[in-house]
């Protein structure tokens, strides 16, 4: 089970790209500079102090140091002036002009740019929708190393979006984000492996990688390793651990796929009513211990 391109509100997506790529441009992991930047600097401020204002809520400050490092070129105040126009924030709502800035900054070879892109182009937001043209991206973005990018271009090759299926990319794609410890393209991989499509079936592979997202309290994670203790898949058949795992799957919630927690809460039900009383007081006992944590 695995996340979808793009999915959860728009204002959800944009809030987490401000906090997770927009903001963090200067430092990002992936983040390659685009060649030949100019000087972060004009008579207004530096780059940076745009940066500490945004961080502490004064976007009016962050704009106007911004917007003429933007009109110089700066890639990186061009993605986040984009970021600000299609959120609506500090700045009229503007989606069609946030998508120019980005495409902007894009072009200069700014990852998180090409793949915000990318993703406005797979929802129509601010752009005719253009699923072939927002893989593009992404997969530009994915091949400067962004994780969440390859993930991304890893879906659609899973799922045809924009692009011929093809799970033998999918599985290439997500490995390369896999390996930048990202647990949706574990949790991916995983998938691929357990059914054997793009990849020889590995249910050990597959029990690794979920158990590696579990690890981290990826809800979707906890879900799929708890079947895979309670098929015996990639592991002894372990009715305790599946019924705390599922426990744990149904206190973390997840946007890209809410149902999860309604379907670990049923299962654990379920595999509880099959259980000895000796195994369910046990799975109990270890549950509220976990839970805790």
């Amino acid at each position: 089970m695995n996340k979808r391109i793009g999915t959860g509100a728009m204002a959800a997506l944009w809030a987490a790209l401000w906090a997770a790529t927009a903001l963090g441009l200067a430092g990002a992991a992936g983040a390659a500079p685009p060649a030949a930047a100019p000087a972060a600097k004009t008579a207004t401020g530096t780059y940076e102090q745009a940066l500490a204002a945004a961080q502490r809520g004064d976007i009016a400050t962050a704009v106007k140091i911004w917007q003429p490092l933007a009109d110089k070129g700066d890639a990186r105040a061009q993605a986040n002036l984009g970021l600000l126009y299609v959120a609506g924030a500090g700045l009229p709502k503007d989606p069609a002009k946030g998508a120019e800035l980005l495409h902007k900054a894009a072009d200069q070879g700014l990852v998180q740019a090409q793949f915000m892109l990318g993703v406005m182009l797979l929802n129509g937001e601010g752009l005719a929708k253009d699923p072939a043209q927002g893989v593009s991206w992404l997969r530009k973005a994915g091949d400067g190393g962004l994780a969440a990018a390859q993930v991304d271009v890893g879906i659609a090759y899973q799922s045809g979006l924009g692009v011929a299926a093809d799970p033998a990319q999918a599985a290439q794609w997500y490995a390369k984000a896999a390996d930048q410890n990202d647990i949706h393209a574990e949790v991916g991989l995983a998938d691929l492996y357990h059914k054997g499509e793009g990849v020889a079936r590995d249910d050990d592979k597959a029990f690794a990688l979920y158990k590696k997202a579990a690890d981290v309290h990826y809800g979707v994670a906890e879900y799929d390793l708890a079947r895979m203790y309670k098929d015996g898949a990639g592991v002894a058949p372990d009715p305790v651990q599946a019924y705390v795992l599922f426990g744990l799957a149904s206190m973390h919630p997840d946007r890209d796929h809410p149902g999860v927690v309604n379907l670990a809460g049923a299962a654990q039900q379920a595999l509880g009513s099959t259980m000895s009383a000796e195994q369910l007081d046990k799975a109990k006992a270890l549950f509220g211990i976990l839970s805790e944590r």
